[in-house]
């Protein structure tokens, strides 16, 4: 997949992630999240 973490770094809006431990995609919504602002981010494990 093509890297859009210097996009992440834009956004001007709030921002909830949901993901499961056991998918798939679970590390990259944590490198998704450690990429955002964390007063407008939340991480739902």
């Amino acid at each position: 997949r093509r890297d859009i973490a210097e996009g992440l770094k834009k956004l001007k809006c709030r921002t909830l992630i949901f993901v499961g431990d056991s998918s798939p995609f679970h590390s990259e919504a944590l490198y998704m999240t450690s990429k955002l602002d964390r007063k407008y981010t939340a991480l739902v494990e």
